[in-house]
């Protein structure tokens, strides 16, 4: 997400936000760069690491989070930039302490 906001956006800031509900953890990154239209974000996830310009960082990252049974959402902010939220299944320890006996 980092070297993303880096490479593409021309970002002068980067936030970043790791959080975790019950059953979720939950990483966004936002920057101020350039972002980019809807429709671009879509093309460059699509693109193959052979053809034009070899994008493939967002669907790399849907693919390496989709072995965990996460999600990844990205396209630019309403505020500007572009955001990145990871979404990870969480299981507190102690519950699977709970299950295992």
């Amino acid at each position: 997400m980092l070297t993303n906001a880096h490479r593409h956006g021309a970002a002068q800031t980067v936030e970043i936000t790791w959080s975790w509900q019950e059953a979720d953890i939950i990483l966004e990154v936002h920057d101020d760069g350039m972002g980019t239209s809807k429709e671009l974000t879509n093309a460059l996830t699509k693109e193959k690491s052979n053809e034009m310009g070899g994008h493939h960082g967002l669907q790399g990252m849907r693919e390496r989070v989709s072995v965990l049974s996460g999600e990844v959402e990205a396209g630019p902010a309403e505020t500007g930039g572009f955001t990145v939220t990871l979404r990870l299944p969480f299981e507190p320890s102690n519950a699977r302490a709970v299950q295992k006996r």
